[in-house]
């Protein structure tokens, strides 16, 4: 059965309809290397690189650059290192699907390229060429000492992908590099930089939407938005018929006019306005799936995001797909086509984890970013503090999209998470099985801490049992501070089904 619930405080309205506030705030900034260091060739081998240790981040701070509690403007992207295709930059020959490539100087990814793992030193930059699209795939780990850059111009797309990860050789847990864990790896004081072009992340449609429909009208005009990007439009159905909560449509942008959207294909579903209270009627929420910048697994193999460096991030308008890999439980159940394994999430494995940062992440801004096809949880601030997610979707995602780490058992406090704002974001598809098992699943678990926020954020599709919900406040996630249980909720909205 589909619940729609009111959480916080009911819509804000403006002659009975939701405000808008989805759109970009503004083109973003544009990525510094690191500093020249000794010239170094990429060595060829057939395994992956010793990556050592992590090392530990501060246990204070602000984010460098950055006034507490605020944002600083991001470095100049470096565009001036030897290019990758020369190959008298890595002694005679480029580096090839066997090469374990370790780079101390500047390098510019200026073609598509494959290796067997990757380590960028300290004072070593990778920066993908601006205007140019290219791919850079890597059977095992990337780790970032130095600096990693993918910050492409309007029509160019750059691509990290993992095409062979193994999600049973996975071991998990822990602030070490493990080389059977395959993902992206920021240590040290390294900084990685995942910076598309802005786009509007999501918008409602502006009135209700009928099945065989081939254009969509918007409540605002899209940023951004362009031929071939991949939208998912929510359900809205009533709520008293089967599976209401899983017809979404997935659709792809013919043409965009102002705030019409032409679709390549009609929508196979109705989605009707629907009332949230107040009388406030809202459309669809249209989510954009697609980014001008991609680190992705494959949908056989899914790979992760780690972060515990010292140095704050500037993640903004990318797209995380097949990440947060599952381990096999040896369980089995009877779902609809026959027995099904019983799978768990792996520990420390998410779609984009800064992990027991403290205060070396305060000032950070997560814009625009898009979890989907995780196995495990999208986005997971772990004991790091002052981080705010700004108009990011998680769609189609097992297990609590946005989370951190609870407590151990019911006699210990939930290591808190304080300042963390999730302000304009989606948990869509929430899913997790086998289905009875999923009486806690939340779109936003809102854990430990002081001073956390959720403004006119939505959770829909989530899926589980009974006690399944959009926005949860944990019973033992009290914290330390004395407003640890307070998390302001406003104009948010929530779509779930249980049973």
């Amino acid at each position: 059965m589909l619940r729609w619930l009111a959480v916080g405080t009911v819509f804000a309205a403006i002659g009975g309809e939701e405000a808008l506030r989805r759109s970009p705030t503004g083109p973003t900034a544009p990525v510094a290397a690191g500093s020249t260091a000794t010239s170094l060739a990429g060595t060829g081998g057939d395994g992956a690189m010793d990556h050592g240790d992590a090392a530990p981040p501060p246990s204070a701070g602000a984010a460098e650059g950055a006034a507490p509690g605020q944002p600083a403007a991001a470095p100049a992207v470096d565009q001036n290192g030897r290019p990758w295709s020369d190959p008298a930059g890595w002694g005679g020959r480029v580096p090839g699907p066997q090469s374990a490539v370790r780079i101390t100087d500047k390098v510019l990814l200026d073609t598509d390229a494959t290796v067997a793992s990757l380590l960028v030193e300290p004072g070593g930059a990778l920066t993908f060429a601006a205007g140019r699209t290219v791919t850079l795939a890597s059977a095992g780990n990337v780790e970032v000492r130095g600096t990693l850059a993918l910050a492409p111009d309007d029509t160019a797309v750059h691509t990290l992908r993992f095409p062979a990860v193994d999600e049973k050789r996975f071991r998990g847990d822990g602030m070490k590099v493990v080389d059977t864990d395959v993902g992206l790896w920021v240590t040290g004081a390294g900084y990685l930089r995942l910076d598309g072009a802005a786009r509007t992340a999501w918008v409602r449609a502006a009135g209700g939407l009928r099945a065989g429909d081939t254009t969509v009208t918007l409540a605002a005009p899209p940023a951004g938005w362009r031929p071939g990007d991949e939208l998912a439009v929510t359900p809205t159905g009533p709520p008293d018929e089967d599976g209401s909560s899983t017809r979404y449509d997935l659709v792809v942008v013919r043409s965009v006019g102002g705030s019409g959207v032409t679709l390549e294909a009609p929508l196979k579903y109705a989605h009707p306005r629907v009332s949230a209270g107040g009388g406030v009627t809202v459309g669809a929420e249209v989510l954009n799936l697609t980014r001008g910048v991609r680190v992705e697994g494959s949908a056989e193999g899914r790979a992760h995001v780690h972060i515990t460096s010292s140095r704050r991030a500037d993640v903004r308008h990318a797209a995380l797909r097949w990440v947060g890999p599952r381990a096999e439980t040896g369980e089995t159940w009877r779902g609809p086509d026959g027995a099904v394994p019983v799978t768990a999430p792996v520990l420390g494995r998410y779609g984009l984890h800064f992990h027991l940062l403290g205060d070396a992440t305060r000032g950070t801004v997560v814009e625009g970013v898009v979890v989907r096809d995780a196995g495990n949880h999208a986005y997971v601030p772990h004991a790091s503090h002052g981080i705010t997610f700004r108009s990011c979707i998680s769609h189609e995602t097992w297990e609590d999209a946005y989370w951190w780490d609870g407590p151990p058992d019911t006699r210990t406090p939930q290591q808190p998470s304080d300042d963390i704002v999730y302000e304009s974001c989606v948990a869509s598809r929430t899913v997790l099985e086998p289905n009875p098992r999923a009486y806690r699943l939340t779109g936003f678990n809102l854990g430990a801490g002081t001073g956390g926020k959720a403004l006119d954020c939505v959770a829909v599709g989530v899926q589980g049992a009974d006690g399944a919900s959009g926005f949860e406040w944990p019973e033992n996630s009290e914290g330390s501070g004395p407003s640890s249980a307070a998390w302001p909720t406003t104009t948010c909205r929530t779509a779930s089904s249980s049973g």
